[in-house]
């Protein structure tokens, strides 16, 4: 338990600084698209070895029975062997050979069989942790698109507040209309292009992180 619980902090680790190089909202999205992506390539080749483990496993218990059955022929046949020596000996052992060389084939065959469904299974097992690693990242990068999402929307609130309190304080100044408009406009185009940067700033990044 303590080692599954050890492994399992180091995906997590592992996981959250895989996904640190996410710093932009489009860098965010653009990887939450590659993990599903990938999440389902990752689906089909586990259920192809699973196909395979389970056709693999299949035709090992059929070569094990017909190995069992070999080997039990030739137990048999040292039996009955001895007594038709003394008949046709040169018969007896070509048959107790062929059937030791049988029964040497099966259990050949089924021993790399054996290698086989152990190698598929191991690679299953792969994809299956790949498969939770991708899906922890998965998370993780949701919750950041999130997290920028609720950042853009905290830059447009906070704009369109202080445009209000601005417009308030302009409200109260004694002057003329025509300069009043003017530096009504400069402010609310001033906060408006600041807003706008900060935004693009969040989607894109600085031309470095481009």
């Amino acid at each position: 338990m303590k080692k599954f619980d050890e492994g399992t902090d180091g995906a997590e680790q592992s996981a959250v600084v895989s996904t640190k190089r996410y710093r932009t909202l489009a860098g965010r999205v653009s990887a939450w698209f590659d993990q599903r992506s990938r999440m389902g390539l990752i689906a089909q080749a586990q259920a192809q070895a699973d196909a395979d483990v389970a056709a693999l496993a299949k035709q090992h218990g059929e070569v094990e029975q017909r190995a069992n059955a070999a080997s039990a022929a030739v137990s048999a046949g040292d039996a009955g062997d001895t007594a038709e020596v003394v008949g046709d000996g040169a018969v007896a052992v070509k048959g107790r050979v062929a059937k030791m060389a049988q029964a040497h084939a099966l259990a050949k065959v089924h021993s790399i069989l054996e290698d086989r469904l152990d190698t598929q299974k191991q690679l299953s097992a792969v994809y299956g942790r790949w498969q939770a690693q991708v899906q922890l990242q998965h998370r993780i990068v949701t919750h950041m698109i999130l997290v920028s999402l609720a950042w853009i929307a905290f830059l447009v609130l906070f704009a369109a507040l202080l445009g209000t309190a601005i417009e308030a304080m302009l409200s109260r100044l004694t002057m003329d209309k025509r300069s009043l408009q003017t530096m009504r406009t400069i402010v609310s185009l001033g906060i408006q292009v600041v807003t706008l940067v900060l935004v693009l700033l969040a989607i894109f990044g600085t031309p470095s992180q481009m």
